[in-house]
């Protein structure tokens, strides 16, 4: 349902045979959903809101997620240079 074509399907005054605009949505939503309502009815406003901070805790989660592996390749290169510095090179074999 493209809320940008209902409009063109609003014409029931000149084709009193067409339901009107609310009622054949209603309709739409029945035979699709198989219920008369949502569960959960939200207005444009909380879903925006929804979506933003989803955005937001999710860009958080990888940027933690990128520092922990940063950290931990920081980690196992710093071990890495440990072992590297215990090897005496003054053995000539």
């Amino acid at each position: 349902m493209n809320p940008k074509k209902l409009g063109g399907m609003a014409n029931h005054r000149q084709e009193p045979w067409k339901v009107p605009l609310p009622q054949y949505i209603e309709e739409l939503y029945l035979k699709r959903f198989k219920k008369q309502r949502p569960d959960h009815v939200r207005s444009i406003e909380q879903t925006v809101a929804d979506k933003k901070r989803k955005q937001t805790e999710r860009k958080e989660h990888r940027r933690q997620q990128q520092e922990a592996a940063s950290s931990e390749s920081d980690t196992h290169s710093s071990v890495q240079t440990d072992l590297d510095e215990g090897v005496d090179d003054s053995i000539p074999f």
